[in-house]
């Protein structure tokens, strides 16, 4: 919600951008922040693509469609798929 709603809004491509950009930056700051949810993968330069490619497909997703839930759908059967298949 506060990277897709918040920053990256309905139209803008430098709201967008910056949006992405923090979202990127925001897995490897939860390890450096020591938070409980943080993992190890999220200072790996290949999960931080996926985490930016996740992040363009949810804005795209709120923007073509209006609302956000199909942004929150993509982030959590992203998430669920990761830690249940992969191990995440």
């Amino acid at each position: 919600m506060v990277f897709r709603v918040g920053l990256a809004g309905r139209s803008g491509l430098w709201r967008a951008t910056l949006a992405l950009a923090l979202f990127m930056l925001w897995h490897p700051a939860q390890v450096w922040l020591g938070l409980p949810m943080a993992q190890p993968a999220f200072l790996a330069p290949g999960f931080l693509i996926i985490a930016a490619a996740l992040g363009l497909t949810c804005t795209l997703a709120w923007r073509m469609t209006g609302s956000v839930w199909p942004a929150v759908v993509i982030h959590w059967l992203t998430v669920v798929g990761w830690k249940a298949l992969l191990g995440g």
